[in-house]
């Protein structure tokens, strides 16, 4: 399965939010009506607004993407590009805590975690193990992937840290655990990313040219959820 290069193309905005579906039981004749989820968790939505096409190179290479989309048939492997909000540390002293003699300290690699205990389908509540020589705590809103072996990469966020004990943290998340999966299993924060296939019913997503052979485009995204073949 290809890649979304998202990457190549600057975009003006660039939003993923979960998605789900709720229905109302309406007023009730002694207060507020309830509401129900039956979408078994949710899925992700990603919005690419502003993708700038400056020139010929990028415009061939979005329509050659398209192409191959066909319309949201096929699948992509796509990238979160959350960096910036990874609980990765910045930088990291020496084991006594002292920096180098110019007071700078090593650069901060790959975060690296795992699942501490196994995991079922439908999941919200997982234990995680965090190597606190490669990340800060985690405080919530942190998102990472897991990969399945059915369903491939999908992304999770942690709503709430319940609980750490010795490294290993007690988190909240969604959407649900989408697959059984054994402890030490890798938990991603790195490269987070999810199957994905493009929500453009009606070829919006095709670009219009203006003078000078520039454009722009908006993509979109949602979370595919048949099975890898």
């Amino acid at each position: 399965m290809d890649e979304f290069p998202v990457t190549n193309f600057p975009v003006e905005k660039l939003r993923w939010r979960p998605a789900s579906v709720s229905t109302s039981g309406g007023q009730t004749l002694t207060g507020p009506g309830q509401d129900a989820s039956w979408d078994g968790g949710g899925w992700w939505v990603a919005e690419l607004v502003g993708i700038d096409l400056g020139d010929e190179q990028a415009l061939r290479a979005i329509r050659a993407l398209l192409l191959l989309a066909l319309g949201g048939v096929t699948r992509f492997i796509v990238p979160m590009l959350d960096w910036p909000l990874s609980p990765a540390l910045s930088s990291v002293p020496h084991g006594d805590g002292s920096p180098f003699a110019d007071s700078s300290e090593y650069v901060s690699g790959a975060v690296a975690a795992h699942l501490a205990a196994d995991v079922s389908l439908r999941d919200t509540t997982i234990d995680l193990y965090l190597d606190p020589e490669t990340a800060g705590p985690l405080q919530g809103g942190e998102v990472f992937t897991l990969v399945y072996p059915t369903h491939g990469p999908r992304i999770h966020m942690i709503g709430k840290v319940d609980s750490v004990t010795d490294d290993v943290y007690t988190v909240f998340i969604r959407p649900p655990i989408r697959e059984d999966l054994a402890a030490e299993a890798e938990v991603d924060f790195n490269r987070p990313r999810c199957v994905m296939k493009l929500n453009d019913p009606d070829g919006e997503a095709w670009p219009w040219i203006v003078p000078g052979w520039e454009g722009k485009t908006d993509l979109r995204f949602a979370e595919a959820f048949d099975e890898l073949s």
